[in-house]
């Protein structure tokens, strides 16, 4: 397996862990090729510790001569070939078949599914475990064709193996297969950052066209009698510059060339009909503001993006440049009521997290393999372990539940959300801890209850002074006692 670490001092800890697991009669397994495996090995029983919340399967129903695609909400597929299901006796399955289907995405479902996370000494860091079983009453039904498992994983990384989980309760090695990246995640999140960008345009401030006369032309649709000059086109602004404000649009005094036609998405529109965006933090000097003073040059860059050169009719010493980008024309914006195109901006800002919340929800990468047994498979690699530290650890939960209890296990839980590792209470003088700013420790407790220390106290821990010291540092952990009756509650708690 490929980048191999030893937690030191943990090869006893995850032992002592094991060994309440209770095993089940051996039988014999046979690797067939890189990606399939045929063997039929019993269930291995895991001991959920919050029975309340162990992760559910989902169940699905098909007709054993056809064969099925289960699409699972996850994203997951796990197809069954036609005729790939009989009894040990060896009868062919012909007619309906159920299935069970359960995913792991994280360290904490699994967790609380029991599973076991230690490998030869060191700790998994899981890319997502699956469970595929049949009903209760179809208990010796086994493969005689491969079923496909396309996995949806919200980890990425081309290092993970595949293992699965045998009777002993140990994980063997299966194999690997590169991941398939999920197209659809990626035009998700290039979409979102085209809405995140559309939002930056329209920002307060961000936004500018360069002379007035041209928004009045465009704002009155070059009506003749509400664009007098002087002082009547002065008035006739005047009157909607409070209501124009609302448009968070900043405009300059400067002429521009209108023989410079800007055409983008099909339409075309001299320059000074453009809104514009500014794309350094560089704005127009004072004296480019001038109509009588000012004239500007464009040239472009590529797509939207324009050169502004600026000069001086009076003094040809003054000369400023700066990057603009076209945004729309005018027209468009001035098609939205000031209410409108706020109500614009705050949809889009709305639409921005609904798609951040929808990116989350897809997964990063697909992992296939064929298998030819149920039972429990996990996507890992081995944790890195540097700069860990074995520590002499006390726990203080409360008076009386210290008093009480005799045998507890303390539970870390990686940053990341990854990987889990289980100290039972005999090893806390020799508890082998890993530097992780948002790691947490946390110890299940009768009657819903959960002693949790947080990622901001574990990010206080100062492992750079323990590495110094020659005798095993102690450490007393504060632990905060809450309550935790659902899932949902447990992931707030923990900050998951």
């Amino acid at each position: 397996m490929r980048n191999s670490f030893t937690i030191k001092g943990l090869i006893a800890l995850f032992c002592a862990a094991t060994a309440c697991q209770e095993p089940t009669k051996p039988t014999t397994r046979e690797v067939i090729s890189n990606n399939t495996i045929k063997a039929s090995i019993p269930s291995f029983v895991l001991n959920p510790p919050i029975p309340s919340l162990t992760p559910s399967f989902q169940t699905f129903t098909f007709d054993a001569s056809k064969g099925t695609t289960f699409h699972v909400r996850s994203g997951s597929d796990i197809t069954i070939p036609a005729y790939a299901l009989t009894h040990k006796n060896g009868q062919l399955l012909r007619g309906l078949v159920a299935l069970r289907y359960r995913e792991f995405q994280d360290a904490l479902s699994v967790y609380l599914a029991g599973i076991p996370m230690n490998y030869k000494g060191g700790n998994f860091s899981t890319a997502g475990s699956f469970e595929l079983r049949p009903l209760e009453n179809n208990e010796d039904l086994q493969f005689v064709k491969p079923a496909t498992v396309k996995m949806a994983s919200y980890t990425e990384g081309s290092n993970y193996d595949f293992f699965k989980l045998n009777d002993t309760g140990n994980w063997d090695s299966i194999g690997y297969r590169k991941p398939e990246v999920n197209l659809r995640k990626r035009k998700l999140l290039a979409a979102n950052r085209l809405k995140a960008q559309s939002l930056s345009q329209l920002r307060e401030n961000n936004l500018f066209a360069f002379n007035y006369m041209a928004i009045m032309d465009v704002y009155y649709n070059d009506n003749w009698k509400m664009l007098g000059e002087g002082r009547v086109r002065d008035s006739a602004f005047a009157a909607i510059k409070n209501k124009f404000n609302a448009y968070d649009l900043g405009y300059y005094n400067c002429f521009v060339d209108n023989r410079k036609v800007i055409s983008f998405d099909g339409y075309e529109a001299p320059a000074a009909l453009w809104v514009w965006r500014h794309l350094t933090k560089n704005t127009l000097p004072e004296w480019a503001k001038k109509t009588e003073s000012a004239y500007g040059y464009l040239n472009k860059i590529e797509g939207k993006r324009y050169v502004l050169n600026i000069e001086s009719y009076k003094d040809t010493a003054l000369k400023f440049s700066t990057e603009i980008e076209a945004v729309m024309p005018l027209k468009t914006l001035f098609a939205f009521t000031p209410s409108g195109w706020k109500t614009r901006r705050f949809t889009i800002n709305e639409q921005i997290r609904a798609d951040q919340i929808r990116v989350k929800q897809v997964a990063d990468v697909y992992r296939t393999f064929n298998i030819d047994q149920f039972g429990l498979y996990n996507w890992d690699k081995l944790m890195k372990e540097k700069g860990n530290v074995v520590v002499e650890a006390q726990f203080d939960f409360n008076a009386a539940i210290n008093d009480k209890l005799t045998t507890l296990d303390v539970i870390y839980i990686s940053g990341d959300n990854r990987s889990v590792i289980t100290f039972p209470k005999l090893s806390w003088d020799k508890m082998a801890l890993i530097p992780d700013d948002k790691a947490r420790l946390f110890t299940v407790l009768p009657d819903n209850k959960v002693a949790i220390f947080t990622p901001q106290q574990y990010v206080k821990l100062d492992f750079a002074h323990w590495l110094t010291q020659k005798t095993t540092p102690q450490y007393f952990f504060k632990m905060t006692t809450k309550t935790a009756k659902t899932t949902a509650e447990l992931k707030q708690l923990l900050q998951i």
